[in-house]
């Protein structure tokens, strides 16, 4: 999860500033195999002024392109988790701002960015479609909202499986495995275009563009 914003937001951000120290390690066979290579799919395609929801540690800042982001700003509920995000950064050549706020509390003026990212954080947002319909007025015309999420399997036995074990992801992690995070987003009006899944299609990557 990247660590902003999420279900009971300050209960989550205990979860993340405990986790903070050893966040990088928790995973990382895991991560590398299922998660980074998603990350690589969409997340170099941010351009313009950017927005990262749940930015956490920082752990999609090496993807950023600083030719082509011309400013990241980024929001997440744990300012110890930030405070490694701000590492990176400052080494990125990138102009950045970082904001500790739950993603409810988070927003801004109307045409604000040209391309919004969320990395496993709306798994854990109270209300999906209102973030979702917020991003689309933050969005630029011809703006990109580039996700990668956990979801729901589509298998009777992944789905299954994802329903059992959400009682307890929800507590330890403050998240949810079982959403259908792409119905809403289509719902809200955008148009997704999965560019890749991993782990039984329960990961996935997408593009997702407001209608023109």
């Amino acid at each position: 999860m990247g660590g902003g914003g999420l279900t009971e937001p300050e209960r989550v951000r205990r979860i993340y500033d405990r986790f903070a120290p050893h966040y990088e390690r928790r995973g990382r066979w895991f991560k590398e195999r299922y998660i980074v290579p998603l990350r690589e799919l969409v997340i170099p395609r941010a351009r313009g002024r950017v927005l990262e929801l749940g930015i956490g540690n920082g752990e999609t800042v090496p993807l950023y392109r600083p030719g082509q982001v011309d400013e990241l700003v980024g929001v997440d509920v744990s300012g110890k988790m930030l405070a490694f995000a701000r590492e990176k950064l400052s080494s990125r050549g990138i102009p950045f701002s970082l904001l500790q706020l739950p993603l409810e509390a988070v927003d801004f003026p109307r045409g604000s960015f040209d391309t919004v990212v969320s990395s496993l954080v709306m798994c854990g947002v109270d209300d999906q479609g209102e973030v979702f319909s917020r991003v689309r007025r933050w969005l630029r015309p011809g703006g990109e909202f580039l996700l990668i999420e956990h979801v729901r399997g589509r298998g009777a036995v992944s789905g299954a499986l994802c329903d059992l074990l959400n009682p307890i992801q929800l507590r330890v992690a403050g998240c949810e495995l079982n959403r259908n995070t792409f119905a809403v987003l289509a719902r809200a009006g955008f148009e997704v275009e999965v560019l890749g899944e991993s782990f039984f299609s329960i990961f996935r990557a997408a593009v997702a563009r407001p209608p023109s």
